[in-house]
């Protein structure tokens, strides 16, 4: 198909996934699908292949950028707890230690997203007043940054490497976070910007195998 032809395909799809839902009486389940449709729109002309190819090449640039410095947390749901509120502090005290490091500030930004927005301000508010469970939090600035992913390049970058990773532990792909793990905080040797936290499992994974 062409893009256009395409596109109105797939519109004609979703509208009939909508009814078909609606008339079932799935009125929840509907608004949700409908949502995840809006923010997938801008995308329905891309074919899968198409899709993938734009992800592996944000991954690549992302790779090449010399001053990037990137801070991740991949934790297993299993036998971590509390893990959304885990990984913000573990990311967070990450990307602390380098502000320190650099004798420098900065500030967080998030994808808005109303579930989280008063519950991430208000632990940043803490770490900031008491710090965390390992550091004081003296060189991240004012208060999380809520930006809705469609304006800003840089919130759509983030989700292009979490999803790498993402893809990593769910499938075992490698090309997308072979192409920017570099990038990720090393203090000499040692990769100290990206943790999986798998409880007491052994894992021989690309995140465990390095020297920490």
């Amino acid at each position: 198909m062409s893009t256009v032809d395409r596109r109105n395909a797939v519109d004609r799809k979703r509208s009939d996934k909508l009814k078909a839902l609606r008339d079932a009486g799935q009125t929840r389940n509907a608004a949700s699908v409908a949502k995840f449709f809006r923010k997938t729109k801008a995308y329905t002309h891309l074919t899968l292949d198409q899709r993938k190819q734009v992800a592996a090449e944000v991954a690549t640039l992302v790779g090449s950028w010399p001053d990037a410095v990137l801070f991740g947390e991949v934790a297993d749901k299993r036998v971590v707890a509390g893990v959304e509120e885990q990984a913000y502090e573990q990311v967070l005290t990450r990307y602390e230690a380098f502000l320190a490091r650099q004798n420098a500030t900065g500030i967080v930004a998030y994808d808005a997203n109303d579930t989280v927005v008063e519950r991430f301000t208000a632990l940043m508010e803490r770490f900031q007043i008491v710090g965390g469970a390992w550091r004081r939090f003296n060189h991240i600035t004012a208060h999380p940054f809520f930006v809705a992913s469609h304006t800003s390049d840089m919130i759509q970058i983030a989700d292009v490497i979490s999803y790498g990773l993402r893809r990593y532990y769910e499938n075992g792909e490698t090309d997308l976070i072979n192409a920017m793990f570099n990038r990720f905080d090393r203090l000499g040797l040692r990769l100290v910007g990206l943790r999986h936290a798998r409880g007491h499992t052994a894992c021989v994974c690309l995140i465990c195998s390095e020297p920490r």
